[in-house]
């Protein structure tokens, strides 16, 4: 049993999943199987990770809130966004 259960999103599982590059790709292809992810996870993936980094420099500290400063400036990047893309030139 999960000690910190929730009900949420189902792509949050999946990004915190995305960490651990070891796991066997049938996870993956299983759940694609059974309940397919909408377009756009990929895009969405970074935000949910946010969750995680954030959880994990508020509880252990150490890098961690280096790391989710790294993944927030990404996120907030103009090009990450396709921001410049959208204003006229």
């Amino acid at each position: 049993f999960d000690p910190a259960c929730y009900w949420g999103d189902r792509e949050c599982d999946l990004a915190m999943l995305s960490w651990y590059p070891d796991l066997p790709r049938q996870i993956y292809d299983g759940y694609q199987a059974v309940w397919p992810l909408p377009d756009g996870f990929s895009q969405r993936l970074p935000v949910y990770q946010l969750y995680y980094l954030l959880n994990r420099a508020n509880v252990f500290g150490g890098h961690w809130p280096g790391d989710a400063q790294f993944a927030i400036g990404q996120l907030l990047d103009e090009d990450a966004l396709g921001a410049s893309q959208a204003r006229p030139a």
